[in-house]
């Protein structure tokens, strides 16, 4: 068994001998660049062979189709090598096999990836080759006709092989209504419809530098590399708006009815696809999860597995069963890939073991996890002869309905881990697997990703199974597709099935979902105490977010800086008191130093923190599950008796002066240090987070003492996220110390009358500007609109970057930035550019608010912030913390806890005229503060 990222990763090692010659230990890192034009370029040098391996990435694949462009993405990867406007038609291949290089392409779901492997002397030969086929082919019409008989007798090699086939259907059952049911290779009737102006419209949407990666692997020199990149690709423009995938959640996806079949007989052929990816609406990757349900068949009153029996030309059964799951993103995505390999990896795997060599029911059986962009399907296959399906599938429905971690022994985990471990490296033998391993990463997750997965790998526990086995291996999630010989006669698969394992009753729209879905809960402890609980048994982690109202609101204005101060030197030691017992539990030694503190967090692979806020004064913890009760116990000794001592008070004093400075040498921190000081003069908004120097120097022990006697008064809120013992929390919860004073409270600010603000940093080269408007407090009606607004503007494909940026050149970092608080709230327009066209940039700032005010925006640009808007919010959700932080704040400044996405669903709902009124509303250019820092 190999993962689909495997099984890619590995791609490249097969398509040349494989090289017996170890990685270097010592290579150096992947140098990564941004061209101007955003195209990544990925150069990772190699010495090992006088070799290179160039990639390169597009984010075109077949769920960026439209239902009638169904298999485009596939027939422009065969056109590529019918001819380029610099080749005719053969040279391309030819051109790169003379120099002893090989070439390729692969169209996936989410990407086309152009490849060659050249000798290390001509690799300027293949990065030239891969620019040609990707820009410049020549989609000469004739060609295009006899390249679709091709395409078609490639479709048709397809459903031949039963292999293939069960795929197709396994796919478009499991992930129905999703971009990713239709086949990569597209319909018969599509592919005969595609014109060569199709495909040029194609390549111009989506063949955007922005949403590309080159990578350049083996012995080059980087900066030749790079040069040699910003000459073929730097000129390229970014003409078109580029919108994010939606996500998809993949716990939404239940099985549901699809006709793959007429009257139990094969259906001549025809390549299976959901009904609901022949509307448009429902195949644009925008609306992946509104997307319509089949109109041929009715839902189910209650959730069921899908069960399909085709009759066809076979002499075996072949068998496979599939639930969705998590993306390749997604942390779940390595941990499901060991529970894939521990049942049915490899020969020593629980289902191998069971039914090929145990029972000798099958001739086969696996299972794959396999990891899409957006969203997964774990997919287990069996072949096997026709008079033993009704005992293999007796015996398997039962094994799989009572299927517990306890199954796997310590050394079965560990040696999983140990062969996925050993699947990523093995990639680095050769530098195409090499090439393939790095770019794929980068163009999805970043670099760090192979990181996250390897400790991804490492994390999973026989609880992370079991709990991994009751999320995603559940019965209404269950799709099941036998291809069996014609004349054979076939068990009821779904009788067995629902007599061995029944799927949950619906209890309402959203039952099947909720069956074992986890609930927040909201808990009021008293005396100002709430306590959230928001159970996520996706890792073995927690995180804890304790906010307290207060921070710089309970400081006077001669006092600025104190609370951040207070709140560094919090962490840092606790003195000897009489000892809970939760303490003595924990090992918490009798008053801890600075150092001790350190040490005590780095054993148990946590941390603590504290910072101050506007409004509040906050504290962090993030530890694995197990260390809750240790790290509870530290939480509650800094609380009551923190340490405050001498020396750490006064190397905080230091580091917070340091830190001041260093933010004032930076451009962009001057100017936010200063801007709020600026907008809100004399208010609390308006105090210097970290003070100024001359006053923090002078603040002592008794400064720290007094301020944080009068903090941890103030009422507080705790969230806890992810696992955790629901009484323990609650019991340590109670034992924190409870608040005895009102909430703090700030009036609304008033505005500076002076419009304008110029900072200056002598020998720079860059001047800064910030053009601000005032707008309007967090929870006001227009928050919806002024989040969407600053989605449209900002970004790469913002307006505001492809006006000022691409059109005009005036700066490498355009954007809108959109600050709202309790009490007030503006939007920034920003551009870094050379001082001499500062007039320019004003200028061009307000022709973009013109424009705002005078039309309505188009479809796509609503589309495109919308769904930036949703993406963000999927994305900043991910990390337990995230959310931890975000209900505890929200709570203790008394806004619901699905604020947030209530304000990306109202922002959906948003047309261009509302768009249109608050611009005109708050984008007011008479109304606007200046601000700029100058050379």
């Amino acid at each position: 068994m190999r993962t689909l990222l495997t099984l890619f990763l590995l791609l490249g090692a097969l398509t040349m001998p494989t090289a017996a010659t170890a990685a270097t230990p010592t290579a150096p890192a992947p140098q990564l660049t941004r061209l101007s034009n955003s195209l990544t370029v990925l150069i990772q040098p190699d010495e090992r062979f006088p070799l290179a391996s160039l990639r390169l990435y597009v984010h075109a694949g077949s769920t960026y189709e439209t239902p009638r462009e169904a298999g485009i993405s596939h027939v422009l990867e065969h056109m590529v090598f019918k001819g380029t406007e610099n080749r005719p038609k053969g040279a391309v291949a030819r051109d790169v096999e003379r120099a002893g290089g090989y070439l390729n392409a692969a169209t996936s779901f989410d990407y086309t990836v152009y490849l060659t492997d050249m000798p290390a002397a001509q690799w300027k030969l293949g990065m030239e080759v891969l620019k040609d086929m990707a820009f410049h082919p020549t989609l000469d019409p004739a060609e295009l006709e006899s390249e679709k008989d091709v395409i078609l007798a490639e479709l048709q090699r397809g459903e031949d092989s039963p292999d293939n086939r069960l795929f197709q259907h396994m796919q478009a059952l499991t992930l129905n209504g999703t971009p990713y049911a239709s086949p990569i290779i597209g319909l018969r009737e599509t592919i005969r419809s595609f014109t060569a102006d199709d495909i040029r419209d194609y390549i111009r949407r989506h063949y955007q530098p922005q949403s590309m990666l080159l990578a350049v692997v083996g012995n080059v020199s980087p900066a030749e590399a790079l040069a040699e990149a910003q000459r073929l690709f730097g000129d390229l423009k970014n003409d078109a708006t580029v919108t994010p995938p939606a996500p998809i959640d993949a716990e939404k996806l239940l099985a549901q009815p699809l006709t793959l079949i007429d009257g139990g007989k094969a259906d001549g052929g025809k390549a299976a696809v959901p009904a609901s990816a022949k509307s448009e609406k429902a195949a644009k990757p925008a609306k992946t999860e509104k997307a319509a349900k089949p109109a041929a068949v009715a839902a189910p009153a209650s959730p069921a597995p899908t069960v399909k029996i085709e009759p066809g030309p076979w002499n075996k059964v072949y068998l496979g069963i599939s639930f969705p799951a998590p993306g390749f993103g997604d942390v779940q995505s390595p941990q499901l890939d060991v529970l894939a390999h521990l049942l049915g990896g490899d020969r020593t795997s629980l289902l191998y073991r069971t039914y090929k060599y145990e029972k000798q029911l099958v001739d086969s059986i696996s299972i794959s996890n396999y990891s899409f962009e957006r969203v997964g399907m774990l997919y287990l296959t069996a072949e096997l002869d026709a008079d033993k399906l009704d005992a293999f599938w007796t015996a398997l429905t039962a094994d799989l309905a009572s299927l517990s971690a306890s199954r796997f022994t310590a050394e079965d985990i560990e040696r999983a881990k140990l062969n996925l471990e050993d699947d990523m490296f093995r990639a680095k033998e050769t530098l195409p697997g090499l090439a393939s391993k790095l770019g794929y990463f980068q163009f999805f997750t970043g670099l760090q990703g192979e990181t996250n997965y390897l400790r991804g790998l490492h994390d999973v526990t026989p609880s992370t199974l079991q709990d991994l086995i009751t999320r995603w291996l559940r019965p209404e999630r269950l799709s099941v597709v036998a291809l069996t010989p014609e004349k054979s006669q076939t068990p009821d698969l779904a009788a067995t099935l629902a007599k061995a394992w029944p799927a949950p009753a619906r209890a309402g729209s959203d039952a099947a979902s909720a069956a074992v879905a986890d609930k927040t809960e909201v808990i009021d402890l008293g005396k100002g105490r709430t306590l959230i609980l928001m159970p996520d048994a996706t890792l073995p982690y927690t995180a804890v977010d304790m906010v307290f109202s207060g921070g710089n609101a309970l400081l006077p204005a001669d006092r600025q800086g104190l609370a951040s101060l207070a709140a560094s030197a919090l962490v840092k030691g606790t003195l000897p008191t009489p000892q809970s017992a939760g303490a003595k539990a924990a090992g918490i030694a009798d008053g801890l130093d600075a150092p001790s503190m350190e040490a005590y967090q780095s054993d148990r692979a946590a941390s603590l923190g504290a910072s101050a806020g506007r409004q509040t004064f906050s504290l962090g913890l993030r530890q694995p599950s197990r260390f809750n009760d240790d790290m509870f116990a530290l939480l509650g000794q800094v609380l009551t008796a923190p340490a405050f001592a001498d020396a750490e008070v006064a190397r905080e004093r230091v580091n917070q002066v340091a830190a001041i400075k260093a933010r004032e040498d930076q451009p962009m921190g001057l100017a936010f240090r200063h801007l709020t000081p600026f907008l809100f003069p004399g208010h609390t908004y308006g105090y210097y987070h970290l003070g100024m120097p001359e006053a923090v120097q002078q603040f002592g022990v008794a400064d720290v003492r007094g301020f944080w006697a009068q903090q941890v008064r103030q009422p507080w809120v705790m969230a806890v996220c992810g696992q955790y013992d629901r009484e323990a929390v609650i019991r340590h919860a109670r034992e924190l110390p409870a608040p005895d004073a009102k909430p703090a409270t700030l009036s609304a600010p008033g505005w500076n009358k002076d419009k304008g603000l110029d900072l200056h940093l002598p020998g720079r080269n860059q001047a800064h500007l910030m053009l601000v408007f005032p707008t309007a407090p967090l929870k006001s009606d227009d928050t919806p609109g002024l989040e969407l607004m600053q989605a449209i503007l900002s970004g790469q494909s913002g307006l505001l970057f492809r006006d000022l940026r691409d059109e005009q050149g005036l700066g490498y970092t355009v954007t809108a930035m959109n600050w709202q608080s309790e009490k007030a709230g503006f939007m920034i327009f920003y551009i870094g550019t050379e001082p001499g066209k500062l007039e320019q940039a004003t200028q061009g700032f307000k022709d973009v608010i013109a424009r705002l005010h005078a039309d309505r925006l188009p479809d796509d640009e609503l589309r495109r912030g919308k769904n930036q808007l949703e993406g963000d919010y999927y994305r900043e959700h991910q990390r337990l913390g995230s959310r931890s932080s975000e209900a505890a704040v929200l709570t203790s400044q008394g806004y619901p806890l699905a604020f947030n996405k209530q304000v990306v669903d109202k922002a959906a709902k948003l047309d261009a005229e509302a768009l249109r009124a608050l611009a005109r509303k708050y984008l007011k250019v008479e109304g606007a503060y200046t601000v700029r820092v100058l050379p």
